[in-house]
């Protein structure tokens, strides 16, 4: 359309796991690297679904004494065998694809646990909606992981800003870091800053 792109997809519509696992890759990787930076030995934290956080727990092999409760199969098959994490899955029901825990019993398992940092994934952000997801069952859970984090770190790359999903996660005021690529439009990122965000760009 003139001046811009409209996406012909549905907000609801939610890429592949497959799909989404390739594109971006070592923006992903590079945002990845710097969140498990800001992980210290000791920490209890909540490491959302996706292939961000995905990227984040295969930089965690270095790290000690770190509790680590996850909704998501690939990543708690990265870190099972670490002698230095205690690993927590949330249980639920397994969304096939994904491979991700949603459910009452995965909502549940969020509410009982006070983390020191969630290290949180979404399908958009958007500055006046906030953070939004494509899929409601997961974005109930990830609901339920922001309500128990003293510090809400959210992974995105550069692609996913200015966009809504379908249903919402949380709003900007509740997001406490923001992790992204240095493609960021850096008009973006000072409206973020203005919000008391802290924005670090890979």
């Amino acid at each position: 359309v003139h001046g811009g792109a409209v996406s012909r997809r549905g907000r609801s519509y939610e890429p592949p796991y497959l799909m989404r696992s390739t594109e971006n890759l070592e923006n992903k990787q590079r945002i990845g690297k710097m969140a498990a930076s800001l992980v210290n030995n000791g920490d209890s934290i909540t490491l959302d679904i996706g292939t961000t956080t995905l990227e984040i727990a295969k930089n965690l092999h270095s790290k000690q004494d770190l509790t680590i409760i996850t909704p998501s199969l690939q990543i708690a098959n990265e870190l099972v065998n670490h002698p230095g994490i205690r690993l927590i899955v949330s249980g639920g029901v397994i969304r096939p694809g994904e491979l991700s825990m949603v459910g009452h019993l995965a909502e549940r398992i969020f509410e009982e646990f006070y983390v020191d940092k969630l290290f949180l994934g979404a399908g958009a952000i958007d500055l006046k909606n906030g953070a939004s997801e494509f899929n409601i069952e997961d974005a109930l859970v990830k609901r339920a992981m922001v309500r128990t984090a003293k510090q809400v770190v959210l992974v995105a790359d550069s692609t996913k800003f200015n966009q809504v999903a379908f249903t919402s996660i949380v709003d900007t005021k509740s997001i406490h870091t923001i992790i992204t690529d240095n493609e960021l439009n850096p008009d973006i990122a000072s409206q973020l800053e203005a919000e008391g965000i802290e924005v670090f760009l890979t």
